[in-house]
């Protein structure tokens, strides 16, 4: 009889719950990228560096546009930046997941040498620790990259990245084949 409340549809959601089932079927958000880069070939270097992109996760698969910079390390020999999409594949279907990877880019390597009669500071120290005896040359490539990694909060508003990667360039720089690979934490937000 009338002792029983209306009860709404299962279909009626509220607008609150709208937006989860949205950001569990498909989400975008960027990120900031932090890592480093052992280079291999054309030089043996350690570089540090950051990056930001914009990714897209339609839960089958992630795709993102990507702007790194990686800059001199330790030894003063190189540097390298990247403009790149790359498509990840989670291996599972969860909030977090492990995935593989991998993309393509166009790259500018920069070596720096030191050059004693490149001195530009005037001063007497011509040694090594003076940053203006330095020069910078660059070579530009396309890139083949791949990665793995973890994926963390895939349905919520903040998203942690954690991957290896491997990059190897397809164009020859100073007789060689331009071979890295190194880790980085990305850390996406809405």
């Amino acid at each position: 009889s009338d002792s029983f409340e209306q009860v709404e549809s299962i279909y009626t959601v509220s607008n609150s719950n709208v937006a989860r089932l949205k950001k569990k079927r498909s989400t975008d958000y960027y990120s900031i990228h932090i890592g480093n880069m052992a280079f291999v070939t054309p030089e043996s270097a350690n570089t540090y560096g950051l990056g930001a992109s914009w990714i897209w996760d339609n839960r089958d698969y992630l795709g993102e546009f990507e702007l790194s910079l990686m800059t001199f390390g330790p030894q003063r020999s190189m540097g390298y930046y990247n403009m790149g999409i790359n498509l990840m594949v989670p291996l599972e279907d969860n909030d977090q997941s492990f995935f593989v990877g991998g993309g393509l880019g166009l790259g500018t390597f920069l070596f720096s040498k030191y050059d004693a009669n490149s001195c530009t500071d005037f001063s007497e120290d011509t040694s090594e620790e003076n940053d203006s005896c330095y020069t910078t040359e660059s070579e530009g490539t396309v890139i083949l990259g791949a990665n793995v990694g973890y994926l963390v909060g895939r349905t919520s508003d903040f998203v942690l990245r954690f991957q290896v990667n491997a990059k190897l360039g397809l164009v020859e720089i100073k007789g060689s084949l331009p071979m890295s690979a190194g880790g980085q934490l990305v850390v996406g937000f809405e």
